[in-house]
């Protein structure tokens, strides 16, 4: 289990569910599978509201998501 911070690959999974959210906190966790003998893939568990300052802060969760993938909403 792990967390999945803006920059993983597979955060852009994660990313309508969590901009979609009302809340100030948020956790996203991934399990990982086996791919190959030598390559570990990700899937996204659960997308969870966090009322305290356990998780990631959301928006700025995803103002770092946005800035590294280009995204504006200009």
């Amino acid at each position: 289990m792990i967390n999945v911070t803006p920059d993983h690959p597979i955060a852009h999974e994660a990313y309508e569910q969590v901009k979609n959210l009302r809340c100030d906190y948020v956790n996203i966790i991934a399990h990982t599978f086996k791919k190959s003998e030598t390559e570990q893939g990700f899937f996204i568990a659960g997308i969870y509201p966090n009322k305290g300052e356990g998780g990631f802060n959301r928006l700025d969760w995803l103002a770092e998501f946005e800035q590294l993938n280009g995204i504006s909403d200009a």
